[in-house]
């Protein structure tokens, strides 16, 4: 009995001893275990840190290209404003003379007649054709004289149509006529 005893004692004492061992390896097992989810938790850490700063780098840039892109609207917007300027500065820095399409007649003199007309272009943005109704056109009338080159000029551009004739002289210019031809004289002058 006491070989018995001994033997189940020694069988005990082995038995505990490896669970004891299988308990150790275990708990070192699991501390690694602890030890690599901490480090993978501070990594998950770092990387949500570095996340959240991209986005917010990300949300600055498209911030900035969308204040560049509203700004580069405006400056477009400017620049067609400044090139209609241009034009209408252009427009009114040389004087234009437009012809009529009437008949001439030999004894015919060339009249100029200036015209302006405010109502034109009041209506939408004004442009360098439409301003230039603003300052007034001129342009050339044949007649043997200014008295019918007046109501010649009051047929075509009508007073109830906003029309104003400013002025009727007698052209310096001495255009002749669309082929060429040597202007009249007028014998009154």
């Amino acid at each position: 009995m006491v070989l018995t005893d001994l033997l189940y004692a020694g069988m005990l004492a082995f038995v505990y001893g490896a669970l004891v061992f299988v308990l150790f390896r275990f708990t070192r097992v699991m501390a690694a275990h602890e030890q690599n989810l901490s480090g993978l938790s501070e990594n998950i850490a770092l990387l949500d840190a570095e996340t959240s700063k991209m986005v917010d780098f990300e949300l600055q840039r498209q911030v900035e290209v969308d204040g560049l892109q509203q700004e580069i609207t405006r400056l477009k917007t400017e620049i067609a404003d400044l090139e209609e300027q241009m034009s209408a500065s252009r427009l009114s820095s040389r004087r234009r003379v437009y012809m009529t399409y009437d008949r001439r007649n030999p004894r015919d003199a060339e009249f100029l007649i200036h015209v302006t007309n405010e109502r034109i272009g009041t209506g939408g943005r004004q442009t360098a054709q439409t301003m230039s109704w603003g300052s007034g056109r001129t342009y050339v009338i044949w007649s043997p004289n200014a008295e019918l080159a007046r109501n010649a000029a009051e047929g075509r551009f009508p007073s109830s149509a906003g029309y104003v004739l400013d002025s009727v002289q007698r052209s310096p210019f001495n255009l002749g006529d669309r082929y060429g031809a040597a202007p009249a004289t007028d014998p009154g002058r």
